[in-house]
């Protein structure tokens, strides 16, 4: 697995300008553009844009860690 920072933006008319980001533990960027697609908040979005990516580590199965509204803001 890894953690992939995705960015996700555009949309139906409504919501056109909205910016989300996710940080989402998957296997490949595929898989984790896939759970965003599936969530209530994700599913809304058109585009996605892979911001950082982890190395390998273990775990044991795909999920979204954090989603937050706006772009990503580095601590």
């Amino acid at each position: 697995m890894r953690l992939y920072l995705i960015e996700a933006y555009g949309g139906p008319v409504p919501t056109d300008g909205k910016i989300e980001h996710f940080t989402v533990r998957a296997a490949t960027l595929e898989g984790a553009i896939a759970l965003i697609k599936k969530d209530p908040e994700g599913a809304r979005y058109a585009t996605f844009e892979l911001i950082e990516e982890s190395a390998k580590f273990a775990a044991d199965e795909p999920a979204i860690i954090e989603a937050g509204e706006g772009p990503y803001l580095e601590p």
